[in-house]
């Protein structure tokens, strides 16, 4: 996000929405990357079972 928030400031306005879109690949991956972590570890870290309403 660093690299964009300067390319931002040191290219021309006109080449925004260029560079926001060569983010995209990247920001998906790395969004990739996080929801398959949770994935995996999501069985390790499971909640236990709450009682149902008026049992305890």
């Amino acid at each position: 996000m660093l690299i964009g928030a300067q390319f931002l400031q040191t290219s021309p306005v006109k080449h925004a929405r260029a560079i926001v879109l060569g983010m995209v690949p990247h920001l998906a991956a790395r969004a990739k990357t996080l929801i398959d972590g949770e994935r995996v570890l999501a069985p390790v870290f499971r909640l236990p079972d709450l009682p149902e309403d008026g049992q305890e």
